[in-house]
């Protein structure tokens, strides 16, 4: 990205090197969160915000941009010359790029395990339910969360309308591409999956 590279874009890496870690320091599922909001707020449906709603989304988090803030990520993330719309798409794989051999890898074996327990090979909801370890929250581990807190968490992390809903491996690699922007370190990314999954 040219605009990386400039002055404006310097500046930009300031405002996002701020962002970001306060974003990840919301816990293992904020960035999650946030990237939801921004879709539902998209009523176009196209990837792009108006640059207001986005500082307005961001703000929810307890982030508050300047003015001069918000212009400045404009420049970086302006979906079309003019248009003052944020593509936030952008914005979240500057924060994570797409998961990695390592952690795809890993996140892969976890789908293909439930998918092999799983009744007729369909990964549902209550096969989740049942087999995921709230152990593996960090914030579990820290004791900031019982794991009935982290598991009723966990839970409300799936677009779904019944227990019995069926749960893609596309879908599976979405929500760990999400916990992804929230766990720099690979090998604490693939800790949290082995142990959340018992691989």
């Amino acid at each position: 990205l040219a605009v990386l590279e400039s002055e404006q874009g310097a500046a930009a890496r300031r405002i996002l090197a701020r962002i970001f870690p306060q974003i990840r320091e919301g816990g293992m599922h904020m960035a999650r969160k946030l990237r939801r909001m921004c879709v539902q707020a998209d009523t176009q449906g196209d990837g792009a915000l108006p640059a207001r709603s986005f500082a307005g989304v961001l703000s929810w988090t307890g982030i508050r941009l300047l003015d001069r803030e918000v212009f400045t990520l404009l420049e970086l993330l302006e979906r079309e010359e003019g248009s003052e719309t944020v593509d936030y798409r952008r914005f979240f794989a500057l924060m994570a790029p797409p998961l990695g051999d390592v952690r795809g890898a890993i996140v892969g074996d976890a789908y293909a395990a439930l998918r092999d327990a799983a009744a007729g090979g369909l990964v549902e909801v209550d096969d989740l339910r049942r087999r995921w370890d709230p152990r593996c929250h960090p914030e579990v581990q820290r004791g900031s969360l019982t794991a009935s807190e982290a598991m009723d968490e966990f839970l409300r992390q799936w677009d779904v309308s019944s227990h019995d809903a069926v749960v893609s491996e596309e879908e599976f690699r979405d929500y760990y591409q999400d916990i992804s922007m929230a766990v720099e370190n690979n090998e604490i990314f693939v800790e949290v999956v082995r142990r959340g999954w018992g691989l």
